[in-house]
């Protein structure tokens, strides 16, 4: 139940741009759509477990590097934070994507767009429950990534341009700057693991 807060939109994202041609534009944006309710149903029934039945879930996926005193693994958390972050992320998510739907009706790249906003969710999620820095890392790269491919999305605008790379800009500061609070946690402590 846990990883269905998280994977459903990217799921859905991929689905859509592998077999998109062979759907209708509505079934294509079902399937979106309720990748996305899905997600909200789920984050609904971890805040309840989490927040009322104070429930406390770490899923661990075994190491990925253990070299040298530098243990990685991928995991993830489900504490009170992200839990109330996946029930706000999710929720708000749903409604840009409804709002999206009804904006870009008459867009012919409606589905790309849509695709797009899917994975940018998935990577905000990813975010919120990493137990570790590499995979808030990468959570975080996908969201400055999917946030670029979704300002410059109307490529064709000059303002959309100019736009896009100023964000990606600011974003690549930040990225130095948290690779760099990243290696230093890790050589100090040998871990990239979060204390729990």
């Amino acid at each position: 139940m846990y990883l269905l807060a998280i994977f459903p939109p990217l799921l859905a994202a991929l689905l859509v741009l592998v077999l998109g041609h062979r759907f209708s534009k509505f079934v294509s944006l079902f399937f979106i759509l309720c990748s996305m309710v899905l997600s909200v149903f789920s984050s609904l029934l971890i805040f309840y477990e989490v927040m009322v039945c104070e429930f406390r879930c770490i899923l661990d996926f075994g190491k990925i590097l253990d070299y040298d005193c530098v243990n990685i693994s991928i995991n993830f958390i489900f504490d009170n934070l992200s839990s109330v972050m996946l029930l706000l992320i999710t929720f708000i998510s749903l409604l840009v994507h409804i709002y999206s739907i009804g904006y870009m009706s008459h867009d012919y790249n409606l589905i790309r767009f849509m695709c797009f906003l899917s994975i940018f969710t998935f990577f905000m999620l990813f975010l919120v429950t990493s137990n570790n820095l590499l995979q808030l890392l990468m959570g975080w790269e996908g969201v400055g990534f999917y946030s670029f491919m979704l300002i410059n999305f109307w490529f064709t605008r000059t303002e959309a341009i100019k736009a896009a790379k100023k964000a990606i800009i600011i974003n690549k500061l930040g990225d130095i700057s948290l690779t760099l609070a990243f290696v230093t946690i890790i050589i100090h402590f040998k871990s990239c693991n979060m204390v729990l």
